[in-house]
């Protein structure tokens, strides 16, 4: 019930921003292909594959009062690698197709500009994931769920008509929402955030560069009991890089590299890169 009130609250603010008029709008969606065919007679251990992945970016600003600033950002995507198999015989067939990708990520920033040296901010972020295996042929939709409350102090420290960094440093409270094949979860823990995003132009505005490291530290967990060695208490970090160029006409080439680290999931930094041609459209 709390998570399908979190996502409709999201889906009716972003809806009236897309439809209503005075907003600063950036955003574009790709898709991106990838196939390799082998005959039958081919010698070696090669599959024919075909990889497929949509993503979609976008930013909504609107400076809503003199004392406040509203951004959004949407970042959905999803993707899928259909690959063939041997069966038991040698026969080549084609297997079910796996996810390569799936983020649903919706933030809105309100920022107090006062005009003091920072800018006192409250955020609420929801993430999530479209299709979630649970096991065997179960799945969920929307699961899991972290819902991310958070306020303090923001700071843009560069601002131009196409550069723009800015910092932020507050407090957070988060709570993961999980089904499971025979247990639903419903933890809350509190912390630090800092957060640092930063987007600009490179080689004569050919290539478009964005970024954003967000940094947590928890120092509350409801499931502590469940965690004897502790490990929700070490700093969460997420960093993604995103450089798109384009080529010509709707086709670009992007490079998405990331890097994870969350103790609770692995003790290691997890890294994901995609890198590849796509076909992109400017929305606005």
């Amino acid at each position: 019930m709390k998570k399908t009130f979190f996502l409709l609250v999201f889906v009716i603010l972003f809806s009236t921003m897309l439809l209503a008029e005075g907003w600063q709008k950036s955003g574009s969606i790709a898709l991106n292909l990838s196939q390799n065919t082998y005959s039958d007679n081919w010698v070696g251990e090669e599959r024919s594959n075909v990889n497929w992945s949509v993503n979609l970016n976008t930013i909504f600003r609107r400076q809503l009062s003199e004392i406040m600033h509203n951004r959004n950002t949407v970042k959905l995507a999803f993707g899928q690698s259909h690959m063939q198999e041997l069966d038991e015989n040698g026969e080549k067939y084609w297997a079910k197709p796996t996810k390569s990708t799936d983020q649903i990520d919706l933030e809105s920033m309100f920022r107090f500009t006062f005009g003091w040296e920072v800018d006192p901010f409250a955020a609420l972020r929801f993430e999530s994931q479209f299709i979630d295996k649970l096991g065997g042929e179960e799945t969920k939709v929307v699961n899991p769920i972290t819902i991310t409350e958070s306020f303090g102090v923001a700071r843009q420290i560069i601002k131009t008509e196409r550069r723009e960094l800015t910092t932020r440093i507050g407090v957070a409270f988060k709570q993961l929402l999980e089904a499971r094949e025979d247990d639903f979860i419903d933890a809350t823990d509190g912390g630090l955030e800092f957060v640092a995003e930063f987007e600009t132009p490179l080689l004569r505005d050919m290539v478009q560069y964005n970024t954003k490291l967000y940094l947590y530290q928890a120092l509350y967990y409801s499931e502590a009991d469940d965690d004897p060695d502790d490990n929700w208490k070490a700093l969460d970090m997420n960093w993604e890089h995103v450089l798109s160029a384009k080529l010509i006409g709707m086709v670009n080439m992007n490079l998405y590299l990331q890097l994870l680290y969350d103790k609770q999931v692995i003790d290691e930094v997890r890294f994901e890169q995609n890198l590849g041609l796509s076909l992109s459209y400017q929305l606005f």
